[in-house]
């Protein structure tokens, strides 16, 4: 997954070199989104992608679908409207499985415009 041509999100195969692209299976075009991330949980796919504010937090935008190639949802948010993503940016999702279930944690950049070396980050289940 990747994001090119003016943030059109891509997922796309690679070679077995890992080097190479092999195949695009889908590309959310014109979308002007950046910073994607994904996630499995169960048999659906969530992409997770912010729109193009700089160093500003907006609303990151989530899809989901049951197969990599779509068809994927409408757009709809990660975090209640308003809230900019809890002042952040998608950076990473991670899963973690515990004993009895699992979850998936939402990574944010909390950019600190102009001081970025006291940004932090926002970390939520």
């Amino acid at each position: 997954m990747y994001s090119a041509d003016h943030n059109n999100d891509v997922i796309a195969l690679i070679d077995s070199s890992r080097t190479n692209l092999s195949k695009v299976v889908y590309q959310f075009s014109a979308a002007g989104l950046e910073s994607p991330g994904m996630f499995k949980a169960h048999d659906t796919y969530y992409f997770i992608a912010s729109h193009k504010t700089a160093y500003l937090s907006n609303n990151d935008v989530m899809y989901s679908a049951s197969n990599l190639s779509g068809p994927w949802s409408v757009q709809s948010y990660v975090a209640p409207f308003g809230t900019r993503t809890w002042n952040s940016q998608n950076t990473h999702e991670l899963t973690i499985k515990g004993t009895e279930s699992e979850f998936t944690m939402f990574m944010g950049d909390r950019w600190v415009y102009p001081d970025l070396p006291n940004s932090t980050y926002v970390w939520l289940p």
